[in-house]
């Protein structure tokens, strides 16, 4: 390898653009957008795949990364997106951060939390396995196994359920299918759920407890939780914990 200059970088590249589309055609040419560009940017992109190479093939991650909250939540709630505002999180008296690190893939996110911990009394349960910068700010951290958020998520319900911390009210109001969930998982005791995610029994049910007790609790979710096999079910896993408690469809 060498380095070279810009211009000569873009020559190559825009030259081998040009010598496959004329040696295969342009639908042999695919361009892939980014969630990290600006509109502005994936225009153009666009405008380069459909305007300059005549190709339609263009898709972008973000269509993928977002599929398991869109069918999770479309599913759960009916709505396949956040439930409050930026504002109404600061307003949380517990805000759970699972699969995700705000504080460098959504600032302004992370800045909301890390005020609402430490200027408005709210407690933090972090759900991470690696440190991050949000850990000092934490209540109480969970660090389960790679991939077994969901065994987690499931387990947190089933401390909720077994201990009667769900909000009757709500769920008996605004839920189907309760009995049916409280069946599926019959499985997910606190010691199995020790066994599978490596964190700590005594830990599985004071986060439950935490998050139950809360007046207004939150969810926060990343790409740790959707970018995986078991995406859609942790999403509606998630959804269950917030409608087990009454958080769907209030302040904070």
């Amino acid at each position: 390898l060498q380095a070279v200059s810009w211009e000569q970088a873009l020559d190559r590249v825009a030259a081998e653009f040009k010598r496959i589309k004329e040696e295969h055609g342009p639908d042999s040419l695919a361009i892939l957008g980014s969630s990290k560009c600006t509109n502005e940017e994936n225009y153009l992109l666009q405008r380069l795949a459909r305007g300059v190479l005549g190709t339609n093939n263009i898709d972008n991650g973000s269509r993928l990364y977002n599929s398991a909250s869109r069918v999770g939540l479309g599913w759960s709630i009916g709505f396949p997106g956040t439930t409050n505002t930026l504002n109404e999180l600061e307003q949380s008296r517990v805000i759970m951060i699972i699969g995700a690190n705000p504080v460098t893939s959504a600032p302004a996110v992370g800045y909301a939390i890390k005020r609402a911990v430490r200027y408005k009394g709210a407690k933090l349960l972090l759900v991470d396995p690696q440190q991050t910068k949000m850990a000092p700010f934490a209540h109480l951290w969970l660090r389960p196994k790679v991939g077994t958020d969901l065994a987690l998520i499931n387990g947190l319900a089933r401390v909720i359920i077994d201990e009667k911390l769900f909000d009757e009210e709500f769920v008996t109001r605004r839920t189907d299918n309760f009995t049916e969930l409280a069946r599926s998982l019959k499985t997910y005791t606190p010691e199995h759920v020790e066994e599978i995610t490596g964190v700590p029994r005594q830990d599985v049910q004071l986060a439950a407890r935490i998050f139950a007790g809360a007046e207004r609790a939150s969810i926060v979710y990343g790409n740790g939780i959707t970018q995986h096999v078991a995406g859609t079910d942790s999403v509606m896993a998630l959804a269950n914990v917030a409608m087990l408690t009454g958080n769907i469809g209030h302040r904070g």
